[in-house]
């Protein structure tokens, strides 16, 4: 089995999209994805947006549409240019602090952001027809 890990950890799913050059000269039987969590992020109330475009030299403001056209993107390369199995994985759970994982805890408490965005990994999923794997639910 090949690992390889192609994003950083504070990228946007517009990050993804140059990593795929290393990526589908010598493709695995299966990608998982999991990218879009600080896309979800952006979203939230208080997130500095602006701050986080300017140090990600980011072209436009990380939204929903705009991660899933990147995801769209990337699945459709990945398909064109490989056979490989491609699966998404939902999004880490996020708690009330900004930038602070749950460790994949469940509360009953979840924020609203946290509903919509592992709904908008499930729509996403089901948008750009790749499967999704549940990874907090």
């Amino acid at each position: 089995m090949r690992l390889a890990r192609r994003a950083a950890n504070g990228d946007f799913a517009h990050h993804l999209l140059p990593h795929l050059d290393a990526v589908v000269t010598n493709p695995p039987e299966v990608f998982t994805v999991l990218i879009g969590a600080n896309d979800a992020r952006a979203s939230v109330a208080g997130y500095p947006v602006e701050q986080t475009m300017k140090r990600n030299r980011l072209a436009e403001r990380p939204s929903a549409g705009w991660c899933q056209q990147c995801l769209g993107a990337v699945v459709a390369r990945l398909r064109a240019e490989t056979d490989a199995t491609i699966r998404l994985l939902s999004l880490p759970v996020l708690d009330r602090q900004l930038g602070r994982s749950s460790g994949g805890k469940v509360s009953s408490s979840r924020p609203d952001h946290i509903h919509r965005n592992s709904h908008r990994a499930t729509l996403i999923a089901e948008v750009i027809d790749a499967g999704l794997l549940p990874r907090s639910e």
